[in-house]
């Protein structure tokens, strides 16, 4: 696909001599399970864990980059001649958090400051966001290891814990709490116009709820 081919090319042209590894997190609504994997392109197979919980896709995709960052930091040794990576990864939201940690949650933050541990050894290491679903091998190698966890019985997890998806949990408990039962199960109404006015907003607002004012 074009999509293959115009990455391709931008990682041989500004990743030339760079070791590339894929991260991928993948979250299956159908009963909350989360994964991560990571397939380091010069390595036999890849590695892949489990989140223990439902975690958001976002998170997800950072508990890839932090396995990622942790292996390479277990395969280097501090002697070894230090070398270049290119991380690839599909999300834009998880790379974003890691481009502005002042706003970034826990997790981010960790993800970060392993990554600054490789950097002290002397690697140069760069994130790179890849297209997903077009074709790159290493993409699509941790999409289908990410998906293979789902189906692990045994399978290793990961640090991450409940509290790095504080703020998604609590609104889907208090979410669940809601007396309607159509909000509770996440079907939500269409959000009002912000080109009305606040008469017409406030009556459609009115009828939703029941209320005469």
């Amino acid at each position: 696909t074009v999509a293959k081919q115009l990455t391709e090319h931008h990682l041989e042209q500004h990743y030339l001599g760079c070791s590339r590894v894929f991260t991928d997190g993948s979250v299956r609504p159908s009963d909350g399970s989360s994964t991560a994997a990571v397939i380091l392109e010069e390595a036999p197979s890849g590695l892949g864990s489990g989140l223990g919980f439902h975690a958001s896709s976002t998170t997800a995709e950072l508990t890839a980059l932090g396995l990622a960052l942790a292996v390479l930091v277990s395969i280097t040794a501090p002697s070894s001649s230090p070398r270049s990576w290119v991380i690839c990864s599909d999300s834009r939201a998880a790379l974003t958090r890691l481009s502005a940690l002042e706003k970034a949650p826990p997790l981010a933050r960790r993800v970060a400051a392993t990554a600054e541990i490789l950097t002290k050894m002397g690697h140069s290491l760069a994130f790179q966001w890849v297209p997903a679903h077009c074709g790159i091998e290493g993409n699509e190698a941790a999409d289908e290891l990410a998906e293979k966890m789902h189906r692990g019985g045994n399978i290793q997890m990961t640090g991450v814990e409940k509290f790095d998806d504080a703020r998604l949990l609590v609104a889907r408990d208090i979410a669940a709490r809601h007396p309607d039962a159509r909000l509770a199960a996440g079907d939500r109404p269409a959000r009002v116009p912000r080109s009305l006015g606040r008469r017409e907003a406030a009556t459609i607002h009115g009828l939703r709820t029941g209320s005469a004012w």
